[in-house]
């Protein structure tokens, strides 16, 4: 596995003064966070976009680091009025921004259409996400740029109690079945799955058998931890997870993608002295826990 993290925990400085403090603390590959430049990007054009990522690939070439995922613009797709549309388009484009990055998967979340979720709604809901996943496939596809469908939370209740649990936001993807669903209907092995462990978490989901059924389709992941009550965004170990259960569920499916941190919200709070520590600090607790997974000896416990 690649120890990586999101860099969208530098929100405050730029993404030319990002890579210095970050290599410097260990981290060699990085999530693309693309999604922090959502309104600028809206104003651009497509060639200033190109320019804009030219000059990102630039310094990470430089620093001699890679971006092997990047998170396309968050949204739900089928919502109600223009915008949705107009951030779909922003989506296809930056399958095309991913090769300049040299991206090989970009996350995506699937679209929510609120209903019932009986036969008729998902099987409604299942058209729809597959024919908005292939106009971003077919974006990426020329330059081999592949799509990862993260799993999303769709629950009503923070209760503890699994029977409680009701389905309100009509969010395809919550379950690891419901991804499988989507990567057999596109039919292409450019779609995959990003696994992300802190909505798995809220969603009260076993993680490790979650990601054994997910196997050979796993290819990107947002590591973070919560309490099973909110997406929190915190650093392993501060929240819930089964972490030694989920490690070694990724080591048994061979998973040799990016193990990438999405932790903002263990960096954002803290002064901007500090964040440098944390970043050696968040660098090690990956190596502890890529190591436990592969065996290697000073990382039992």
């Amino acid at each position: 596995m690649q120890i990586s993290t999101s860099l969208n925990i530098f929100t405050r400085r730029p993404i030319a003064e990002a890579f210095a403090p970050a290599t410097a603390a260990g981290f060699r590959t990085f999530d693309f966070h693309s999604c922090d430049f959502r309104s600028a990007l809206l104003q651009q054009t497509e060639d200033e976009e190109r320019a804009w990522a030219e000059s990102v690939r630039s310094q990470a070439d430089r620093f001699g680091v890679s971006l092997p995922q990047m998170h396309a613009p968050i949204y739900n797709a089928f919502a109600p009025g223009g915008d949705a549309e107009v951030l779909t388009r922003l989506s296809i484009r930056s399958m095309r921004t991913a090769a300049v990055l040299g991206v090989r998967w970009v996350v995506i979340h699937p679209g929510a259409l609120p209903g019932s979720f009986d036969a008729a709604h998902r099987g409604d809901l299942l058209s729809r996400n597959v024919a908005f996943l292939r106009r971003l496939l077919d974006a990426g596809a020329p330059n081999g740029i592949g799509l990862a469908i993260e799993n999303c939370t769709d629950r009503a209740s923070s209760s503890d109690n699994p029977a409680q649990l009701v389905r309100n936001k009509g969010q395809m993807g919550a379950y690891p079945e419901e991804l499988l669903e989507l990567i057999d209907a596109c039919g292409t092995p450019l779609l995959g799955v990003c696994w992300d462990t802190g909505h798995a978490q809220v969603q009260g989901l076993d993680q490790a058998a979650s990601l054994r059924l997910l196997g050979p389709h796993l290819k990107a992941t947002h590591i973070h931890d919560n309490d099973g009550r909110a997406d929190q965004h915190l650093l392993p170990f501060n929240g819930r997870i089964k972490w030694p259960a989920l490690m070694q569920a990724l080591h048994d499916i061979d998973y040799r993608g990016p193990f990438s941190l999405e932790v903002h919200n263990a960096f954002h709070p803290l002064p901007e002295e500090l964040k440098d520590t944390q970043l050696r600090f968040a660098h090690e607790l990956c190596t502890y826990l890529v190591n436990r997974a592969a065996g290697v000896a000073g990382a039992s416990g």
